[in-house]
């Protein structure tokens, strides 16, 4: 049961987080007008896009410990799937900052 249009604004925000990351991290702010302008529109936009999706990703995640307050397994399976995920993205971050210094995690 996928949400069609969170799917979009992912790949909108992704999109222009990678389209921002090129640009600060090779210093394009002289060029071609047409894609200084796309990355001046991504720019903002689509942190604040990733920062949203990633509060509704959690909660839909968390939509059967809603209604199930009183379950404990479930809480903290939860929980723990939670915790794994955030300590496993900030290993794959903090390993990618060492080979990319312009790292995108580091600018957001």
């Amino acid at each position: 049961h996928r949400i069609i249009g969170l799917d979009l604004a992912r790949v909108f925000s992704i999109f222009g987080m990678m389209v921002v990351n090129y640009h600060f991290g090779f210093g394009a702010f002289e060029g071609n007008k047409i894609l200084l302008e796309i990355a001046n529109f991504f720019s903002g936009r689509a942190s604040a896009t990733f920062v949203i999706l990633a509060g509704m990703g959690l909660i839909l995640f968390a939509k059967k410990t809603r209604s199930n307050p009183n379950d404990k397994d479930l809480i903290s399976n939860s929980r723990r799937t939670i915790l794994i995920r955030s300590l496993l993205l900030f290993v794959i971050g903090t390993i990618d900052s060492i080979y990319w210094p312009a790292d995108i995690l580091r600018s957001y």
